[in-house]
């Protein structure tokens, strides 16, 4: 993998995110999202004409939690992991921001604050296919064999002990096969959609001229 030196959540950012597919676009690439507004047309469409989506407040509780939870697995691993932005050596469109790594361990943690249905979930060991997709996307970009899916939520049900749930993902190549076939194509249509978009805008420019 080739380290991307920008800080998540600037506009530079922002900015290299829309030049290629990211861990959080897969799901909607694959039509597994649960969420509405993440389709793969609505990413399509985004994507093409670099529009911002919106944040919720499920998304700024995440981002707000985020540090807590990263916390909280260093102390239960022992070892520190630092949020990276960073791109496949080979295909630099396949792109990913992890919310930690280490490189003595070479492995990876996704973070998510969810509701408790998916936290009850991952305390019993499972990832929603929608989220698992996304951990199985950052370690074919990273070359990582190994991440962790770390789901916090600290509702009353899950105060004195369940706050934090750990679960391991292993690569999966057939998994990751598929997930590559579907955004390459995904990617490559949306090459192609820019180019058309270029070529009108000059003719519409000439022409004005």
């Amino acid at each position: 993998m080739r380290v991307v030196h920008l800080q998540q959540g600037t506009l530079e950012w922002k900015s290299w995110r829309y030049d290629g597919i990211g861990g959080s676009d897969v799901a909607s690439i694959l039509g597994l999202s649960p969420f509405e507004d993440a389709t793969p047309e609505r990413l399509f469409v985004e994507k093409l004409d670099r529009l911002e989506r919106p944040t919720n407040f499920s998304m700024r509780r995440g981002q707000f939690l985020e540090p807590k939870a990263r916390a909280m697995f260093e102390v239960r691993e022992r070892c520190a992991y630092v949020p990276l932005i960073c791109e496949h050596d080979d295909m630099p469109w396949m792109r990913v921001s992890l919310d930690g790594f280490n490189a003595m361990r070479n492995d990876l943690i996704e973070v998510k604050a969810p509701n408790y249905k998916v936290h009850d979930y991952a305390l019993n060991g499972f990832v929603p296919d929608y989220y698992l997709c996304q951990v199985q996307w950052q370690l074919l970009v990273t070359g990582c064999p190994v991440g962790w899916f770390v789901s916090y939520n600290d509702a009353a049900q899950f105060k004195g002990g369940n706050e934090l749930a750990i679960v391991k993902v292993v690569e999966d190549p057939e998994k990751q096969a598929e997930i590559h076939t579907a955004a390459k194509k995904f990617w490559n249509r949306l090459v192609e959609a820019r180019k058309a978009k270029a070529k009108l805008s000059d003719r519409f420019t000439q022409e004005v001229v």
